[in-house]
């Protein structure tokens, strides 16, 4: 690292010191870009045309002065964020050199995490090619059995974590060695690693995330980061949690960003997947043992509160981008946390980590940890992206996520995990994974071939007061439309509807047996938006300045979900609760909004959860009562 790293004495974050990352809109000019880097008396040290961004260096100023200079920054037209360049200490203690066994024997009766994780479901598809990004430490790029292309500014001389890491997400399937999660992908190997002689190794903020940019730009969908904070007992605070995870957030709403402006679907779209972490030593000798995932640090930190944003980009959009993998350990009862895995509620799902047979320099070898649960969790989802071209980021973790098994109890032995032992993990399941999308693309076309059946709806105009509307639906869709209510929705002026089309048919329990949704936005024009089946009306929800079109699914006589959509820029949107709870209304006494879980506690009775609204995000999220 040839820049100096100080300490802020007020906050104790390491930092670069007198060094800014900016990055710029694409629509910016060179002489804009030197007037800003002049008027705070800045030099460029480095630079990454691709992104449009460089990295300067300012006069003499301490960590407070550095993050005046870049609110200063950032105020101006055409910069689209800039950070400073934070650095953590990373123990590669655990590291260690392999001693690698025969490169020629098969090694597949040892990685039994292959069938634990359901991967061999992916030989009954037809993958199409992808590229998937490792950002780690050390890498065999001339490895018989995993093809790794090089990305690196520099490479670790002793370490061979990486290539262990690649490995398991994409080792060709063949007479030898393992098999790698997906074998039709092509892994590109970012080290980055600094000087190995620094003890502690300091590695900088910059140095990290250069690989993400380096991967997202050669394609990679997927980027796998087996990397954590210093394994000691320090645990980060809460400034050091808000500061890092706001930094890291910029690079990904950079990423984001840049994909939206290139209006290539979802071809630039990708997520990044971090290993948990692995607890602390205590005192450097004691065993280690878990704890709370944010002390992990990097993308673990990106939080709500802290994620950075912009109006093309969302605080959601983000975070439905990373997913946090934990290291789940199998025992005689089932499946439990491993002691050394970091828990707690940043999680995103499990995946078993002990013991894990993989690739190394001269052969293959044994390691363990969520480092290695992580690759099995990047190799599920580009797995699944490679069937689905079409899903976006976002969907494909809900997929993973969503079909994972909650079987995975917390450690007892791991008091520090944050989770109070009371956690039920998901363990990854990529046939159940596989199962939803294609489920999903099914009824996606259902919905498409219904729209096709009424033609002469698209583009027909729907006006007049409510009776008119009602009357003129009903002639176009055949359907009795039992419910209409039309209001100002997104609050921008225009009034738009929502109606209830159904063929009549209701149950006592059921409600409507077969119903569809549509919309009518401010110019008349209609549109159904959903097919539904076994649903009743509930009131409108305010959330803001916004009104939000209310009803609730029945799936069993006692249980039910409720589905919320709102108006975006005149088009209807679903909202990222809708499905999940039932009976959301507003608590009028309380003046809180409130649901309940559609699954009994172990009282028999329905859980309260209780919700506040993000006029920013315009989404409602879940808050502690």
């Amino acid at each position: 690292m040839n820049n100096e790293v100080t300490k802020d004495k007020q906050t104790g974050i390491y930092y670069v010191k007198n060094v800014i990352d900016i990055f710029f809109d694409e629509s910016i000019s060179e002489t804009e870009k030197t007037e800003i880097i002049d008027e705070v008396q800045g030099s460029i040290i480095d630079s990454i045309p691709s992104v449009n961004q460089v990295q300067i260096k300012i006069p003499e100023t301490d960590y407070q002065g550095l993050k005046r200079t870049i609110e200063i920054i950032e105020e101006k037209e055409g910069v689209l964020a800039a950070t400073s360049d934070i650095v953590v200490p990373i123990d590669m203690s655990s590291r260690k050199e392999f001693k690698a066994e025969n490169p020629k024997k098969d090694y597949t009766n040892k990685a039994d995490w292959y069938q634990k994780i359901g991967a061999e479901s992916f030989e009954q598809y037809k993958t199409s090619h992808i590229n998937v990004g490792v950002v780690d430490v050390g890498f065999d790029f001339n490895h018989a059995d995993v093809d790794i292309v090089d990305l690196s500014k520099i490479r670790s001389k002793k370490k061979d974590h990486g290539t262990h890491v690649a490995g398991i997400i994409g080792a060709k399937h063949n007479s030898y060695g393992i098999n790698g999660v997906l074998s039709n992908c092509t892994l590109y190997g970012y080290d980055c690693l600094p000087d190995e002689n620094q003890k502690p190794y300091m590695m900088s903020q910059s140095c990290m995330l250069y690989g993400l940019i380096a991967c997202v730009e050669k394609g990679c969908k997927v980027i796998n980061y087996s990397v954590g904070f210093s394994e000691d007992e320090k645990n980060l605070t809460d400034i050091e949690k808000y500061e890092m995870g706001n930094n890291w957030s910029k690079y990904m709403y950079i990423m984001l960003h840049r994909a939206k402006i290139r209006q290539s679907g979802n071809k630039d779209d990708f997520i990044v997947v971090q290993a948990a972490g692995n607890g602390y030593r205590k005192n450097k000798i004691a065993n280690i043992k878990g704890r709370d995932a944010s002390n992990t640090g990097f993308f673990a930190c990106i939080a709500k509160e802290n994620c950075y944003h912009k109006d093309d980009i969302s605080v959601n959009d983000i975070l439905d981008r990373i997913l946090i993998v934990a290291n789940a350990e199998e025992k005689k009862d089932g499946y439990i946390l491993d002691v050394t895995s970091n828990g707690g509620e940043k999680i995103s799902v499990s995946a078993p980590g002990d013991n894990v047979y993989s690739t190394v320099k001269d052969g293959y070898a044994m390691d363990g940890g969520t480092s290695m649960a992580a690759p099995m969790v990047a190799g599920a989802v580009a797995g699944i992206w490679s069937i689905y071209p079409e899903m976006t980021g976002a969907e494909v973790k809900n997929a993973i996520v969503e079909t994972a098994e909650d079987k995975v109890k917390s450690n007892p032995k791991a008091p520090n995990s944050a989770d109070n032992n009371q956690n039920i993990y998901k363990f990854l399941n990529i046939k159940k994974a596989l199962q939803y999308c294609e489920m999903k693309k099914i009824k996606e076309k259902e919905v498409a071939e219904m729209a096709e059946e009424k033609p002469e709806t698209k583009g027909e105009k729907f006006t007049g007061t409510a009776e008119d509307m009602r009357a003129a639906m009903e002639k176009a869709t055949n359907l009795k439309v039992v419910y209409i209510t039309t209001a100002d929705f997104d609050a921008d002026g225009n009034n738009e509807s929502f109606a209830l089309a159904t063929d009549d048919s209701k149950d006592p329990y059921w409600g409507y047996h077969t119903a569809e949704i549509w919309f009518v936005d401010s110019n008349g024009e209609c549109q159904c938006i959903k097919k539904e089946e076994n649903i009743s009306m509930n009131d409108e929800v305010l959330g803001g300045g916004n009104l939000f079109f209310n009803y609730e699914k029945h799936e069993y006589q006692t249980s039910s979900v409720s589905c919320l959509y709102g108006v975006k820029n005149g088009q209807p949107y679903e909202l990222q609760i809708s499905g999940k709870y039932m009976n959301f209304r507003i608590d009028e006494n309380r003046n809180k909004y409130i649901a309940e879980d559609p699954e009994y506690n172990e009282g028999q009775q329905y859980e309260d959860i209780f919700f506040e609204y993000d006029e920013n995000i315009e989404e409602f999220y879940k808050i502690t009562n």
